[in-house]
């Protein structure tokens, strides 16, 4: 499921008792407002409400009086409309790429070397294993950008060998 901010939300549902809670990020958000319209419930969020929802990946639970009745992810894309000059437009894979090359050249900033990735801090991290995540980062990232890296063969169309 897939939400811009600032967009009125509606998700249509089979009860008047249900509740969508979506969960990621330390972000917690709750939509229960149902409208009837003709014979059919919808799940309600105003513009107004969803311009504040953070961007990100999120996890959501749907659920009724008899309990959960589907789960799935939920996303919150970025609306530039809402942004201003300063809004920084990265992804969460170029960002945690930068601060870990950053870590390597010994330029960390505070921000930086405190992100995590998984259970542990960058700044705790061997040169090992921040080497090692920078290729799996750098392919991510790739990917992200739809540039060929070795794990993204498929995206070679032709190979032109010499005779």
């Amino acid at each position: 499921m897939k939400q811009v901010q600032g967009f009125a939300f509606s998700y249509s549902v089979k009860s008047p008792d249900c509740v969508l809670y979506i969960i990621g990020n330390g972000t917690k958000i709750v939509v229960d407002t149902i409208e009837k319209v003709a014979d059919l419930y919808f799940l309600k969020a105003s513009a107004d409400v969803t311009k504040d929802w953070a961007v990100g990946d999120y996890k959501y639970q749907l659920l009724d009086d008899k309990g959960i009745v589907e789960e799935g992810e939920f996303i919150v894309l970025r609306n530039f409309a809402l942004s201003d000059d300063e809004t920084e437009v990265k992804s969460r894979n170029e960002l945690i790429l930068e601060a870990i090359e950053a870590q390597l050249a010994g330029r960390a900033t505070s921000a930086q070397s405190s992100m995590s990735v998984g259970d542990k801090s960058i700044s705790y991290m061997t040169i090992d294993e921040l080497l090692k995540l920078r290729d799996y980062f750098k392919e991510k990232v790739d990917k992200e950008k739809g540039k060929y890296s070795a794990g993204n063969a498929a995206r070679i169309k032709y190979v032109w060998k010499v005779r």
